[in-house]
């Protein structure tokens, strides 16, 4: 028997915040398998940097299981016994889907570190009618647990029938929702010893490739560098972003002036950097300030003639551009970066159809820069101009659309 419980809206959580579920689910029988998703953010930064192998260390606001019970119209757990199952991605402003699947009975896996969860939820195996909360948690001043959304999937019985799925883990870092698949039990570790192996083994096979004269060895490369930086979509695993990177220079490097494949794949160089950029923050500005100069040159080289017969979103190359001069900016504090940051994202949406889906994100990144020059330039233009934008990135959404939260929030 499987029952559906959802919901739905922007709720913040700090260290102050009384201790109170955001969603409530009841159990219709003996549990037998749970699936929750949740859509939430921190505060967006910490006085520290993170650790580029694994978001999750240092991470002061999650989510807890905790039995409940009503209270005068309020719910709350008798016993203040919570059991964490999840962290968010550390000083990340951007919402971020997290899911956790559990079996009951089905044995952890060894680098499972959720054994109070786990024990937790096993003795729910005979547990009809109980309730059980949701609640966002925060630690330690500044920290702050933004919530948009919870869906939880339950499933009660005698038995499950259904296969096991193996569980992943993803951090993806674009205008697209990313999704943060963990372990049962919200386990957050690298890479395994067996995916490293892999990698090791493909970076040895690419290198060997460059060293022949096959012409084809470099879209082999190529595709290979691109595998990696999707595979990382999917793993979150840092050193498979770290070698498709590499292996994307090495295509960049070695392939023929003149190839029809050449701009695209010096295009995914540049996002790669951008993306490993974001990921390790202020010890990578090499990779920031290498993807800027890629996109400057394909912007500045390359007529908007030739971006359409090579089938190149031009209004994604100046979004991009844009987006990392506004990164920089963010360190050199100069003024001149950041106008030249409005002023490609300008473009890009001057360009971008209406109809385009890409739109609603792109006019939410020039809203969001104009914003941030307010803080230095007072000009009644800007802030009519990033209300304007916001507004009509908004209605071109959903309200159910995983952006949509935020920039209401912008707005």
């Amino acid at each position: 028997m499987s029952a559906h419980f959802s919901q739905v809206g922007i709720a913040h959580y700090d260290q102050h915040t009384p201790k109170r579920p955001y969603l409530v689910f009841k159990l219709s029988g003996g549990l037998r398998r749970l699936i929750v998703k949740v859509w939430s953010h921190d505060q967006g930064y910490a006085s520290n940097s993170s650790n580029p192998e694994n978001r999750f260390i240092n991470s002061h606001t999650w989510f807890a299981f905790g039995a409940i019970q009503e209270v005068e119209g309020v719910y709350e757990s008798p016993d203040n016994e919570l059991f964490e199952f999840q962290r968010n991605a550390r000083a990340l402003s951007t919402i971020q889907c997290h899911k956790n699947d559990w079996i009951i009975g089905l044995p952890a896996s060894e680098d499972d570190n959720d054994s109070s969860v786990q024990a937790w939820l096993e003795s729910l195996a005979d547990a009809e009618g109980f309730k059980i909360g949701i609640f966002p948690l925060a630690q330690y001043s500044g920290w702050v647990n933004t919530v948009w959304k919870m869906e939880v999937e339950v499933i009660c019985g005698s038995s499950v029938d259904e296969p096991l799925r193996t569980p992943q883990m993803s951090l993806q870092i674009d205008d697209n929702e990313p999704i943060i698949q963990s372990k049962r039990g919200g386990s957050h570790s690298a890479c395994s010893t067996h995916l490293r192996q892999g990698l090791l083994s493909i970076g040895h096979q690419a290198v060997e490739a460059t060293l022949q004269d096959d012409p084809h060895h470099s879209d082999q490369l190529g595709n290979m560098g691109m595998w990696l930086l999707e595979r990382f979509n999917t793993t979150g695993c840092f050193q498979t972003l770290d070698l498709g990177v590499k292996l994307m220079k090495l295509v960049v490097e070695n392939t023929p002036k003149g190839h029809p494949l050449q701009i695209h794949w010096l295009l995914d160089f540049a996002a790669g950097l951008g993306i490993r950029h974001e990921y390790t923050g202020s010890s990578s500005m090499d990779d920031l300030y290498d993807a800027i100069k890629i996109y400057e040159m394909v912007v500045h080289t390359a007529p908007a003639e030739f971006h359409v017969e090579a089938r190149i979103d031009r209004g994604l190359v100046l979004n991009n551009l844009g987006n990392f001069l506004g990164r920089r900016f963010a360190y050199s504090m100069r003024a001149e970066e950041l106008d030249q940051a409005i002023e490609y994202l300008e473009m890009a949406t001057d360009i971008t159809p209406k109809t385009d889906p890409s739109r609603g994100g792109r006019l939410n990144s020039l809203a969001r820069w104009l914003s941030e020059r307010l803080r230095y330039k007072s000009n009644m233009h800007d802030i009519d101009r990033s209300i304007e934008l916001t507004d009509e990135a908004i209605r071109g959404i959903s309200e159910i659309h995983p952006k949509y939260a935020g920039w209401l929030i912008n707005l």
